[in-house]
């Protein structure tokens, strides 16, 4: 589908998926939106990592690595899209 020209069924899958989409896509409906990209985007690093994360393999019995979910991602910045 051509940037601009996403559908409203498109939208809609996209927020009910549960997936994290590409960075392209959320600027592009921030864009539509009339949102702040640069206030979004330190979130959705956090949700790309957080994914990342969770769809990991569970690590093996007795590793010293965080539990999932908490491994390398850091907190948005104080104040973000609040």
């Amino acid at each position: 589908m051509a940037k601009g020209r996403r559908r409203t069924r498109d939208v809609t899958a996209l927020l009910e998926s549960g997936r994290v989409p590409d960075w392209s896509v959320v600027d592009e409906v921030v864009t539509v939106l009339h949102g702040q990209s640069a206030e979004l985007q330190p979130l959705w690093n956090q949700a790309q990592c957080q994914a990342a994360v969770t769809s990991q393999p569970a690590p093996a019995e007795n590793a010293t690595s965080a539990s999932p979910g908490t491994a390398a991602c850091s907190p948005p910045p104080a104040g973000s899209f609040g």
